[in-house]
């Protein structure tokens, strides 16, 4: 149950950071952020909502071993 909600939690902060990719590129306006963020700070807000909602599904489906397996 722990397992569920820690990755439920993760995949929301992901998905979070698609504000600052959606903001950067014009397709949504967000209150919340204030500030202007550029296309190329757009671009690295959207990697780290991959790599959140990844890692979220990786966490998940208990293959965290694996994945770090590949990467080195």
């Amino acid at each position: 149950m722990l397992r569920v909600f820690f990755a439920g939690v993760v995949f929301l902060h992901g998905i979070i950071h698609l504000m600052g990719f959606m903001k950067a590129f014009r397709l949504a306006d967000h209150s919340q952020l204030r500030q202007d963020i550029t296309r190329p700070l757009g671009v690295l807000w959207l990697l780290a909502a991959i790599s959140f909602v990844a890692a979220a599904g990786t966490f998940l489906l208990k293959r965290e071993k694996k994945l770090r397996a590949r990467c080195v």
